[in-house]
């Protein structure tokens, strides 16, 4: 019952309807009211309950761990609830341990709930800086980097820690596996996936601009001919237009573009 029960409120708050509709999608409406100060500790309840639950089982209850932690995302999408969440309820540290489960549903929701968490600096500290959930959330991408979902999950989490500049950066270029070596496996494993590739490629170019060690691990690896080949095969594609638009500034900025600089577009009155 009751993970029946927490996978129909994750549905009544996921917009995963492709359709496009004149009205705002009910999901929107319905989150709003789980996110607003009558409907949010109720649902805060729920997903703390249900976290519960799974710790105090003998058994792995994978379907309710997996659900309750994209319920705990959906909540996270409220910036202002973050804080609440994360570090005053203390579920980033649910997150965390997430990452080290065994199956990759529950990775890739432990490291879903963590790229929403990250929005905010003081959980990408504490991620980051403060303890080693950085390097745990890198071991566990390598060791699910067959899975797309939990990759792409990951690289996102990535993407939000080298936002700015940072020690975190320095971190994760140090870990073992690094960060340089991790983004072109991922690349290589993954190329039919452009939600994918355009984390990999952000979190890439991030982490080089900020680190010069990492500048050239990029400028001495594979990565610019990885990063070059996404663009003159998915240019054309409107599903790769922000994987290929983040690809082409990092190669611009690398100087890596040689020969595949747009020409310019004029307007009708030049």
């Amino acid at each position: 019952v009751q993970t029946e029960a927490i996978s129909a409120l994750r549905a009544l708050l996921t917009d995963d309807d492709t359709r496009k509709a004149d009205c705002q999608p009910s999901a929107v409406d319905n989150r709003e009211v789980a996110t607003s100060d009558a409907g949010f500790p109720f649902f805060g309840v729920a997903v703390e309950r249900a976290l519960a639950m799974v710790d105090a089982s003998d058994k792995p209850m994978v379907k309710l761990h997996e659900q309750s932690l994209l319920l705990l995302r959906e909540l996270a999408r409220r910036q202002d609830r973050v804080q609440a969440l994360a570090l005053d309820a203390k579920l980033l540290k649910r997150a965390q341990s997430a990452v080290e489960a065994q199956d990759p549903r529950v990775v890739r929701a432990g490291l879903a709930v963590l790229r929403t968490f990250s929005i905010i600096e003081e959980v990408r500290d504490e991620i980051g800086f403060m303890t080693d959930g950085a390097q745990r959330c890198l071991l566990a991408v390598r060791k699910h980097l067959a899975t797309a979902a939990v990759c792409e999950a990951g690289f996102g989490l990535f993407a939000n820690l080298t936002m700015r500049k940072s020690p975190i950066t320095g971190r994760l270029c140090d870990f073992e596996p690094g960060i340089i070596g991790l983004g072109l496996a991922v690349l290589r494993q993954h190329r039919d996936r452009p939600d994918l590739n355009r984390s990999t490629v952000h979190t890439l170019r991030n982490v080089a601009s900020q680190e010069e060690a990492a500048s050239m691990e990029v400028k001495e690896s594979d990565i610019f001919e990885e990063v070059r080949k996404l663009v003159l095969e998915h240019e054309s594609d409107p599903r790769w237009k922000a994987a290929v638009d983040i690809s082409r500034q990092f190669l611009r900025e690398f100087r890596a573009d040689a020969g595949m600089e747009k020409k310019a577009e004029y307007n009708q009155f030049y």
